[in-house]
């Protein structure tokens, strides 16, 4: 399968089953976004504003060939505190991989990309922004089990 493709149905199919992790964002009462499971564990806000901060600071870095850690902070930008603010950051990063994934060329993937944390081909980048909403997905989850909330089905789109 062509490389680019594969990195599209990748995506496409995070933007289906995204729909359950938009569903555990609304779950979270107004009052327990700074709920953490245990001490020196992220708050929901934290939590949440590291799984879209970083998807949007990451394509950033792969559209840009690199950034450095100061870069990346204030592209991740802070912790959210509501609802409002989880989907207004969820809609930025959705556009960012939108318009990343919409030009996406063989090139990009081949290329090395500079993070403060290592070197990195494209295709990696692309595949650490996958893989970080998986695995911050499941620690939503148990977040909202501690809540006493039922999260819903994984595969809901």
């Amino acid at each position: 399968m062509d490389p680019i493709q594969a990195v599209r149905e990748r995506f496409g199919w995070l933007a289906y089953s995204e729909a359950a992790t938009k569903k555990m964002i609304e779950l979270v009462p107004d009052e327990r976004w700074s709920f953490a499971p245990a001490p020196g564990s992220r708050t929901v806000g934290e939590l949440v504003g590291h799984l879209y901060g970083d998807e949007l600071s990451n394509w950033k870095a792969f559209q840009l060939g690199g950034l450095s850690e100061a870069d990346h902070r204030a592209e991740a930008g802070p912790a959210v505190k509501s609802k409002s603010e989880a989907f207004a950051l969820l809609a930025r990063a959705h556009a960012r991989r939108g318009e990343v994934l919409g030009r996406l060329t063989s090139a990009e993937l081949e290329r090395d990309v500079k993070m403060f944390y290592g070197t990195f081909k494209g295709a990696q980048v692309a595949g650490f922004v996958y893989d970080e909403h998986w695995h911050h997905r499941g620690q939503l989850t148990v977040y909202l089990r501690c809540m006493h909330i039922t999260p819903p089905f994984l595969y809901a789109g």
